[in-house]
């Protein structure tokens, strides 16, 4: 048990300093809060406990140069960094709407539009 904490806050700390990055805790019994965003040099980062017992750490980080978003999880219990997701976000934000709910964007600039 012992060893397993000690790894999992020795990969947590290699993987954030890695990163440039360094997140704080709460106290002790507080609800996990999410961190962010923290932005350090061109990279902009978030950092929010997932799991049914926060037992994971996401690690959100987004490079806005290069419009590319990639997820991280960080175990709780062995302290390993896994790559969960990356993409390319450019022609993401393109689209005026998606999955939106009525009125949509391009509904409310007709209705405001002069006839």
């Amino acid at each position: 048990m012992r060893t397993a904490a000690a790894g999992f806050a020795v990969g947590v700390c290699l993987s954030l300093v890695a990163l440039g990055l360094w997140a704080g805790h709460g106290a002790v019994g507080q609800e996990p809060q999410v961190q962010g965003p923290q932005q350090r040099g061109s990279l902009i980062t978030f950092l929010a406990p997932v799991g049914d017992k926060y037992n994971h750490q996401q690690l959100i980080v987004i490079d806005p140069a290069d419009r590319v978003m990639s997820v991280y999880h960080v175990s709780g219990d062995t302290g390993q960094v896994s790559l969960k997701c990356v993409r390319q976000i450019h022609w993401d934000l393109q689209i005026a709407d998606f999955n939106g709910v009525s009125p949509l964007p391009r509904e409310i600039r007709l209705m405001l539009e002069p006839k």
